[in-house]
């Protein structure tokens, strides 16, 4: 498996959780795109014309991304300890675990990527 890079989550259609919704004052949370046959992180310049599934950005550059475990973290049926999988797993510490992400609850589809931004998978 390649190295995972960066951890995304695609919300369930509709977006009941509010996960991309704009906050107070038109904050909008990290958000990446496909594009191309990966995914990239927008900006704030274009991000409300990106084609495609927009997801929130949990881990970018094997780095957490406080923004957005925040706004997952905020949402129903995420518990803090599957908030911290995700941070621990994007600073290395389950380098293999896939596993550990699972949750039936999550409120959309896990995307794990690679460095150049395609997604990984098992096989």
């Amino acid at each position: 498996m390649s190295k995972i890079k960066h951890v995304l989550l695609i919300p369930e259609a509709g977006n009941p959780h509010g996960l991309l919704q704009e906050g107070p004052c038109g904050a909008r949370p990290p958000m990446a795109s496909p594009y191309e046959g990966k995914f990239e992180a927008h900006t704030s310049d274009w991000a409300p014309c990106w084609p495609g599934e927009t997801a929130l950005v949990l881990a970018w550059d094997g780095e957490p991304v406080a923004e957005g475990l925040d706004r997952l973290g905020r949402a129903e049926n995420v518990t803090r300890e599957w908030v911290s999988k995700v941070v621990g797993f994007a600073l290395g510490w389950w380098p293999d675990d896939v596993d550990a992400l699972t949750d039936p609850d999550l409120p959309g589809t896990l995307v794990l990527l690679d460095a150049e931004g395609r997604e990984v998978s098992d096989g």
